[in-house]
């Protein structure tokens, strides 16, 4: 008898993504030693990727189980750095500005995806590059809550003495700690019960609702996660910027991660790592070489990956291993044959069939 868990499964690209358990740790050991090899400034552009990459977890989930295409995540990342600025003001230390963060953006979230959900996948996103195109109008023109054009300070984070690290160090740890708890939700996330009604429902909606997902419940609930895994994203950046202004939170930020995660590979676990990798750093090539250059490395980067790697640098990856001597189809390599396409997020219906199985 068909179940909810065997209809997810048809096209089970989500969100462990799916660098093997190994891979996965062997990443985050990497990235746990950055600041014994960098200097400050270095480790400091290492805290604002793993900021992102935070940004790119929510995302990846909302794209890979959900089906849904944001194009507004800069938004939920400024009203992050805004709130943490605006509680830093207040007196709250970082620490309860965190838990008041993720909660107020997890009730944004679900305020918003309320009535957004239900307009469809193209709809949805063009309200969400909506959204994305005014966060940094009303961020300029709230002069009274965001500072405006001059923008907010933020008191410097200090290490605790017993850690013995430096305070950019201990920020790039308190960073990477964030980042390794919002993929471990993710993970938790896909092997759930939920996980699987997401699935089910991006994959074919009539059927999931004979299985009883309600579709409007579990959209709306996804979307308040990736927007408090946003939230949390802004706070990140904000304690290391020190510094919060309209023009760090444009449009274009939401359009690089969602170029990093498709570069990635839709629903690898590793995959956040590569996006905030990708936004923070091939800008910064780009602007080194010349500013004539300025968006062109990205675009190029982006259209040779594609061309190399339909699904991804860990599609392309997993599909490389399965090729090897001794490849099993078991685990890793056998989702070098899943692909999460992108048709039926960008139409008005999902189940119509449309959804490739390479």
């Amino acid at each position: 008898m068909t179940s909810l868990s065997s209809l997810s499964r048809l096209r089970d690209g989500g969100i462990t993504g799916r660098l093997p358990a190994a891979g996965l740790t062997l990443a985050f050991v990497a990235l746990a030693a950055v600041p014994l090899f960098l200097q400050a400034y270095a480790v400091g552009e290492w805290t604002f990727a793993l900021a992102f990459a935070v940004a790119a977890v929510g995302l990846n989930i909302l794209i890979a189980d959900a089906g849904l295409v944001s194009l507004g995540h800069n938004a939920f990342v400024a009203f992050g750095a805004y709130a943490t600025a605006w509680a830093a003001g207040r007196g709250m230390s970082y620490w309860e500005s965190f838990l008041l963060v993720a909660v107020m953006a997890l009730a944004l979230g679900w305020v918003i995806g309320a009535p957004v959900v239900k307009l469809g996948h193209l709809n949805f996103a063009l309200v969400t590059i909506g959204a994305g195109f005014v966060a940094p109008t009303l961020a300029l023109r709230l002069v009274s809550v965001t500072g405006g054009a001059d923008g907010e300070s933020l008191p410097a984070l200090n290490a605790p003495g017993w850690s013995g690290l430096t305070a950019t160090a201990w920020l790039y740890y308190v960073g990477l700690a964030v980042l390794l708890a919002a993929v471990l939700l993710s993970i938790g996330l896909r092997r759930s019960q939920a996980g699987r009604a997401l699935r089910a429902q991006r994959d074919n909606e009539a059927a999931a609702e004979a299985f009883g997902v309600q579709l409007w419940r579990i959209r709306c609930g996804v979307f308040a996660l990736s927007v408090m895994l946003c939230g949390v994203s802004g706070w990140l950046w904000g304690i290391t910027s020190s510094f919060v202004a309209p023009d760090s939170f444009d449009v274009t930020l939401s359009i690089s991660l969602l170029a990093g995660v498709v570069m990635g590979g839709l629903g690898f676990a590793a995959t956040p790592i590569v996006a905030g990798i990708f936004v923070e750093f091939v800008p910064n090539i780009s602007s080194n070489i010349s500013p004539a250059f300025d968006g062109l490395v990205e675009g190029v980067i982006i259209v040779v990956i594609m061309l190399v790697a339909r699904q991804g640098l860990f599609g392309l990856l997993t599909a490389g291993i399965r090729k090897l001597p001794g490849g099993s189809r078991d685990g890793t390599a056998r989702l070098a044959d899943q692909r999460t396409d992108m048709a039926p997020m960008m139409s008005g219906t999902a189940g119509s069939g449309s959804d490739a199985v390479a």
